[in-house]
């Protein structure tokens, strides 16, 4: 089946278009950002010199100094996930508004059920 873009949305489509696709790398980043942040071991610091703590305040301070830098640096990067999500979701609603999916940066019509024909908002070829 042959599916066709409006040509009177050329310009937001494709203004959509780009910024989908942007958002979907830099959330792709930011999740890997968010994974490595997940498995960085100043907890373990904070721990350490939290056992040192009964002796001295300067690991006590040690302690909060090293598991607040590993509190903060996970929920600095889940806040930046959940941003870029948020974003992602409007531009689908976008999509969605005008009968489109975007599924792995490539946009497809919502008739498309098995998502054989994608669509190019920069050929000439996808507007009808």
């Amino acid at each position: 089946m042959d599916y066709r873009l409006d040509p009177s949305d050329r310009y937001a489509l494709q203004q959509q278009y780009r910024r989908a696709v942007s958002l979907s790398q830099r959330l792709a980043e930011a999740r890997q950002a968010r994974k490595a942040a997940s498995e960085s071991r100043w907890w373990m610091l904070g721990i350490l010199c939290a056992l040192f703590a009964f002796h001295s305040d300067v690991f006590l301070g040690g302690a909060l100094a090293f598991l607040y830098v590993h509190f903060f640096v996970l929920f600095r990067e889940k806040m930046a996930v959940n941003r870029l999500q948020e974003r992602f979701e409007e531009i689908e609603w976008w999509f969605h508004q005008h009968g489109l999916v975007m599924r792995n940066d490539k946009l497809y019509s919502e008739r498309d059920a098995k998502r054989e024909y994608p669509l190019n908002p920069f050929e000439e070829s996808s507007f009808s």
